[in-house]
């Protein structure tokens, strides 16, 4: 990949809906053996992965586990999904990593792009830097040869950078070198008495903290914005009116498989978590899988596809279920009716605003929707089967 293209710029009724999920990883663990037997790609994982400094890897290396460290040499690309990600070895091409923690202290000849929740970069990338993370530190012995382009919470850049700073963020402090320009949107841009930068374009509503030996070579520019509200009264009424709608067009046009989902929940909660929670962790571990490989990529998408598909269902019916819920408990037994509905909806909604005791309500009854809806689905397919 070429550094210029990120320029700017009763146990017993789970088991059919169970054994769907495990034939899937079967499945997906096969063409993971597959890809392992191409001698240009190591694919390792486990609770720890480790790639050591004697060691080399001539092609791409793929890991994934709670713990990865790559402290050898990878002449290709390097995909690592990990919970903490340490990388202080040398890579010949593009980096991709996922993760809680990650720490960039090796030699990258080509892009890094990094999801993550912390990021801290110590050592030298050729290319751009791609950074969606809540804190990213670009410590000062890094060296970055194209662009930053970050989007998160806070970020302290105190290395060289070879190009321009780009993204969004709620605060951003520059303490190093940029050959090129600075062009963000943050709630607060600070330059530190080490930056030397050129041009200065950025968006706020709070104007710029420049430190007294920083250098600027070129123009400040500012666009203002308006001052943050205290609270998103218009955010949260548009996101409530689609959140409703999509849960009225469940009830309108599926409203028999919507009023099955919720009977189910009802009277096979068990069975309802224990699918939604196998759905929830294993599908996308297996869609990645198939992903990293060559034979399972189109499987993997497909897969990876669908899993959202159901997700984002389960969601939306998420308030008829607790509207139904609601509905039997006052002792009206006949169907989901629309004043239900919208009960349920609205206090779905509201769950999900209540920190901690409400966000883990709607996390529980989001997987046992999801549940219901997944065993529903299986259960319909085989009928019209038969």
């Amino acid at each position: 990949m070429n550094s210029n293209s990120t320029r700017v710029h009763s146990l017993t009724g789970v088991r059919h809906p169970l054994v769907l999920i495990t034939l899937g990883f079967t499945l997906g663990v096969l063409l993971f053996n597959a890809a392992v037997a191409n001698a240009a790609t190591v694919v390792r994982t486990g609770e720890t992965v480790s790639l050591t400094t004697d060691q080399v890897v001539e092609g791409s290396f793929y890991g994934v586990g709670s713990t990865v460290a790559v402290s050898g040499e990878v002449t290709e690309d390097v995909v690592i999904i990990g919970g903490s990600t340490t990388l202080n070895g040398t890579v010949g091409s593009d980096v991709i990593l996922v993760g809680g923690l990650v720490d960039i202290d090796g030699n990258i000849s080509d892009d890094v792009r990094v999801a993550a929740g912390t990021v801290e970069v110590s050592g030298e990338i050729v290319g751009d830097l791609v950074v969606l993370a809540g804190e990213l530190k670009v410590l000062s012995t890094a060296k970055i040869g194209g662009d930053i382009l970050f989007f998160g919470t806070r970020g302290q850049i105190a290395g060289e950078v070879g190009r321009d700073v780009l993204g969004t963020s709620e605060n951003l402090r520059i303490d190093g070198k940029v050959g090129g320009e600075i062009n963000v949107k943050s709630g607060q841009l600070t330059l530190g008495d080490s930056a030397v930068v050129g041009n200065v374009r950025y968006t706020s509503f709070n104007d710029l903290v420049r430190g007294q030996n920083a250098v600027v070579n070129g123009e400040i520019t500012k666009n203002r914005t308006a001052p943050p509200e205290t609270f998103p009264v218009r955010e949260l009424a548009i996101f409530y009116f689609v959140f409703l709608f999509a849960a009225l067009a469940g009830y309108l046009f599926v409203r028999p498989f919507t009023e099955r989902i919720a009977v189910t929940v009802t009277f096979h909660p068990v069975r309802s978590a224990l699918i939604g929670l196998a759905a929830l962790f294993a599908l996308p571990l297996v869609s990645m899988v198939l992903l990293l490989s060559t034979l399972g990529i189109l499987v993997g998408l497909v897969l990876l596809g669908l899993y959202l598909a159901v997700v984002a269902f389960a969601v939306a019916v998420a308030g008829a279920v607790l509207g139904y819920w609601l509905q039997r408990y006052r002792k009206n037994e006949g169907p989901l009716t629309l004043l239900w509905l919208l009960v349920g909806v609205t206090t779905v909604f509201a769950l999900m605003l209540i920190p901690i005791v409400g966000q883990l309500a709607f996390i529980t009854i989001f997987c046992l929707t999801l549940g219901a809806a997944i065993d529903q689905f299986y259960r319909s397919i085989q009928q019209s089967s038969q």
